[in-house]
């Protein structure tokens, strides 16, 4: 579902291979970044998530976390971390 509304589209071609994430021991670039976003979205699409669904999770600060937002926008639907 490609949106050039979504910024991770603008940071990807704008800085494709440069680092997005690191935590010391993980590193991930823009693309990266958009690659898991994108697959984590089919993922909740599978489940049956739609447009204006409210998810929540838990998660501590970190990347997991953050691909879970990421994910939960592209699919249109309202992130609840808890």
């Amino acid at each position: 579902m490609p949106d050039s509304r979504f910024p991770l589209f603008d940071c990807r071609d704008r800085f494709g291979q440069a680092v997005a994430w690191t935590d010391g021991t993980t590193e991930l670039t823009y693309a990266e970044l958009l690659e898991q976003t994108r697959r984590r979205a089919a993922n909740l699409a599978a489940i049956g998530i739609r447009c204006g669904d409210r998810v929540c999770f838990v998660a501590e600060n970190d990347l997991d976390a953050l691909l879970n937002i990421w994910a939960i926008l592209w699919s249109g639907a309202v992130a609840c971390p808890l």
